[in-house]
C-alpha cells in the first residue's frame, strides 16, 4: 500500500497557497500593473516533497515560507515576494524510478525539469518558468543521534520570469523522517513519497 508520511501539513499548506497562484494582468487604463519580474540569485526556505513510486517517474512539489525569524528567500529580487509554491506544475524527470526504498542506502535521482513557482502575492510577483534541476543524488546524513536520508541537486536553472538563470541552481533537503522510520514504513510495502525541508537555490 502506498504511503506517505507526514504530508498531512504540506498538503494543507500548499492547497491554501495554490488560491494564490493567479496570475497578475496589466489594464491599458492602468488600472493594474503588470507583475514585477524579481531578478538576482536567491535561496529560500523549502519543504515539501519528494514522489518516486517504483515504475513512475519522480517529481517535487512544496511550498518557500518564511523560516522562523528570518524572511521566506535571502533576496527577494526587488520585489514584495513573500511566499511561494510549486505543485500545480511540478519539477518532473523524463525517467523514471525504481522507487524510493530502493535509495534508503543512496543513490542518484534524475534530473528534472518544466517546474514552475508561484510567488505570493502573484499579482505583484512574476512566476518563476521552467525550473529545472541537475545532478541529482539520495545520500545518509547523520543528525545527532540519528540518521537521515539528504536529497540534493547540484546543478539548476530558470528559463523564464522571476529569478531567471542560466546556472547556478541547487536543492539541498533532508528528509523529515529519520532513516530507522522510512525502513520501517518500506517494510510494509511500498512507499510512494517523503516529506523534506532543506533550502532551493534559484
Amino acid at each position: 500500500m502506498r504511503k506517505h508520511l507526514r504530508m498531512g501539513a504540506a498538503g494543507a499548506l500548499a492547497i491554501a497557497l495554490a488560491s494564490l497562484t493567479g496570475a497578475g494582468v496589466a489594464y491599458a487604463n492602468g488600472g493594474h500593473h503588470a507583475p514585477t519580474v524579481a531578478t538576482g540569485s536567491t535561496t529560500c526556505n523549502f519543504h515539501g516533497a519528494l514522489s518516486a513510486a517504483s515504475g513512475a517517474t519522480v517529481s517535487i512539489t512544496g511550498n518557500i515560507t518564511p523560516h522562523k525569524h528570518s524572511r521566506a528567500c535571502t533576496n527577494t529580487g526587488g520585489t514584495r515576494l513573500r511566499t511561494g509554491h510549486v505543485g500545480r506544475t511540478p519539477l518532473a524527470s523524463s525517467t523514471t524510478t525504481t522507487g524510493i526504498c530502493s535509495l534508503l542506502t543512496g543513490g542518484s535521482l534524475p534530473d528534472l525539469a518544466g517546474g514552475t513557482i508561484r510567488w505570493s502575492p502573484p499579482h505583484k510577483v512574476a512566476a518563476s518558468t521552467g525550473v529545472a534541476l541537475t545532478g541529482g543524488s539520495v545520500s545518509v546524513v547523520a543528525v545527532g543521534s540519528d540518521s537521515f536520508l539528504q536529497v540534493a541537486y547540484t546543478g539548476g536553472s530558470v528559463a523564464g520570469g522571476s529569478f531567471t538563470n542560466a546556472s547556478g541552481g541547487a536543492l539541498t533537503v533532508t528528509s523529515r523522517d529519520d532513516i530507522a522510520a522510512l525502513t520501517a514504513a518500506c517494510a510494509q510495502g511500498p512507499m510512494s513519497a517523503i516529506s523534506f525541508a532543506g533550502t532551493i537555490t534559484l
